[in-house]
């Protein structure tokens, strides 16, 4: 009598590759899982290190990075890069021309070459930008955006990308100051118009001390952090969001092919730039807009009513990432803390939001970052 023959049916190797399939389904969201918890990790020390790097610009030169120069657009980064190793780049830039000068030396040495060259330390890992160069603001041609039609416009010449941004404080919308008796300031700004128009000429004209930490041709020291360097923010992370998709979590209209990055090494006019020769949300963020968008416009008494075009995800200089429901953001004592994008972003009444708190350096006020 001979033996059966050994070997798996159909329906058993069926029903194995079933469980197989079946272990795969559960185990994918979770490996999925790790490596956006690994990609959240490395974006963490990347603005670890460039927090460090502050403190040590601010050890050597007594005063932390200003957001960008006036003279030349030198951003922040641009100015850390000693700091962060990256000394051959620092030491081939001309500062007595602009970022994008291309006269004066000879490719690759020009300063248009060392402001396009990317750096993954300015780059989250999560950020899945499309570009690496780029010269576009994400403006969409529409006269409803935060730079308004005079500033709807791409940068004349292009640079290399980033993720992150300086806390530049919060734009005064109505002409009084969100921080009354701000003592190292240059004053009140006085309103010329509605509120894009203001929030234009805030952004880009010079010297404009709203409460932050870095802006145009800021010089400010640790002594100046009234509020303590744990309870003021320093850096931030901004979302690059492509603008092709019209209603979707941008602000562009459908038409328009560009981009809302922010660039690492300077901040750039606007081809048609009229307000000012720069343009801050290049290099600097407000908390004027929360956390992916939900702060919904809070202009320091009420909020702004949203439209499809104003407040998304990847607005110009707000407060955004590729991470799950926040963004990270680093203090002025080097600490890295993860936000929820339900963290209180606007004033009740008399009562500044705890991401305003966080964002001015003196205004006295006692909070409570949540738990992570």
């Amino acid at each position: 009598m001979t033996g059966r023959k050994k070997g798996f049916t159909l329906i058993e190797l069926l029903v194995v590759i079933a469980i197989i399939a079946i272990l795969i389904a559960l185990l994918l969201p979770a490996v999925q899982a790790a490596r956006e918890a690994a990609r959240r990790t490395e974006c963490k020390n990347h603005l670890k290190q460039l927090a460090l790097a502050c403190h040590n610009y601010h050890d050597t030169n007594f005063v932390f990075p200003a957001g960008w120069l006036a003279e030349n657009q030198a951003s922040w980064g641009m100015l850390l890069l000693p700091y962060c190793e990256f000394r051959p780049i620092f030491d081939n830039v001309n500062f007595n021309a602009l970022m994008s000068d291309t006269t004066l030396s000879v490719a690759p040495n020009r300063n248009l070459d060392q402001i396009s060259l990317p750096l993954a330390l300015f780059k989250c890992p999560s950020a899945g930008d499309v570009d690496a160069v780029s010269k576009s603001r994400c403006s969409g041609g529409s006269p409803v955006t935060l730079f308004g039609s005079p500033d709807g416009q791409d940068r004349p010449t292009a640079g290399a990308i980033s993720d992150y941004l300086a806390n530049s404080g919060m734009p005064n919308l109505n002409a009084t100051p969100p921080t009354p008796g701000l003592k190292d300031g240059v004053g009140a700004y006085t309103s010329t118009g509605g509120a894009n128009i203001n929030i234009v000429n805030q952004l880009t004209n010079p010297t404009q001390d709203f409460g932050g930490v870095m802006f145009q041709d800021s010089a400010i020291r640790i002594a100046d952090i009234a509020d303590g360097t744990s309870n003021t923010a320093m850096l931030c992370e901004h979302k690059g969001q492509t603008c092709t998709t019209g209603s979707g979590n941008t602000i562009c209209s459908a038409n328009a092919g560009t981009t809302c990055y922010a660039y690492w090494a300077s901040a750039d006019a606007g081809a048609a730039e009229t307000d000012g020769t720069t343009v801050a949300s290049d290099v600097c963020f407000t908390p004027l807009f929360g956390i992916n968008g939900s702060g919904l416009g809070w202009n320091g008494t009420t909020t702004i009513a949203p439209s499809p075009t104003v407040f998304r995800v990847g607005y110009p200089g707000d407060i955004s990432s590729q991470h799950e429901a926040g963004a990270q953001v680093a203090l002025c004592d080097g600490s890295v803390r993860y936000l929820s994008q339900s963290i209180q972003a606007i004033g009740t009444g008399t009562a500044l939001p705890v991401l305003y708190l966080l964002c001015n350096r003196s205004d006295l006020q006692v909070f409570s970052l949540p738990q992570q």
